[in-house]
């Protein structure tokens, strides 16, 4: 999944939870 990618770089845009 791709917006656990970015909360593992650091929230790259918004925070989805």
């Amino acid at each position: 999944m791709n917006f656990i990618r970015e909360l593992s770089v650091g929230t790259t845009t918004l925070p989805i939870y």
